[in-house]
């Protein structure tokens, strides 16, 4: 089993901060994490697990 964690960008910095507040922001993150995802399951081999 694959897991994963990921640090889009962090609250405490200012410059960051403030483009989490944007959706723009939020959705080309979300855009590129579904990308990132679906190409490593179309592009693995399953283990049979």
């Amino acid at each position: 089993m694959v897991a994963v964690i990921v640090e889009v960008a962090f609250i405490s910095n200012p410059k960051e901060e403030k483009l989490l507040k944007t959706n723009k922001f939020r959705e080309n993150a979300a855009q590129a994490l579904f990308e990132a995802i679906k190409y490593y399951i179309e592009n693995t081999p399953d283990d049979g697990v």
